[in-house]
This record gives structure tokens, C-alpha cells and sequence, in this order.
């Protein structure tokens, strides 16, 4: 969801989506599957750590 379509309301329709709708809630899965990154937070960690420098002794 876009932020900008991002509110509560918006929020609870997508939930109620998912917990109503079994195929609804599977296809977002394969949906969220296919667009994950499974070593995010390292290549995260790696990025701070090469922007920050080495440490200043």
C-alpha cells in the first residue's frame, strides 16, 4: 500500500482482505515473497558500517 493511501481505514479493509479471504491473503504472500530480500537487515548493517568508516582510534 502507498503511503499516501496509507490510513486507517485503508489499513482495516486490507486486514479484513486478509482474514476473510484466504486466496486474497495467499496471493499477497507470494506477492511479498517475490519482492523480499532475505539478508536485508545484513546488507543493511554492511552499508552503515562501510558509510560510517572505519573507527577513529
Amino acid at each position: 500500500m502507498p503511503e499516501s493511501m496509507f490510513t486507517p481505514e485503508a489499513l482495516a479493509a486490507t486486514i479484513s482482505t486478509i482474514l476473510t479471504t484466504p486466496q486474497a491473503a495467499a496471493r499477497m504472500a507470494r506477492a511479498a515473497t517475490r519482492l523480499g530480500m532475505p539478508d536485508a537487515a545484513m546488507a543493511l548493517a554492511d552499508l552503515a558500517e562501510r558509510l560510517a568508516g572505519p573507527p577513529e582510534h
